[in-house]
């Protein structure tokens, strides 16, 4: 598998803080930390 494709839990993050338009509230959507949100977003 390539090392450059995004991981699906980061894939999960970004797509939560789309829709929610929020890192608070998309981390509690894909019950993460903030700052895991932050750092998956910052991965991709």
């Amino acid at each position: 598998m390539n090392s450059r494709m995004p991981n699906l839990r980061h894939l999960r993050a970004f797509g939560a803080v789309v829709r929610c338009r929020s890192i608070s509230k998309a981390s509690e959507v894909v019950h993460l930390s903030q700052p895991a949100v932050t750092q998956a977003i910052a991965n991709l």
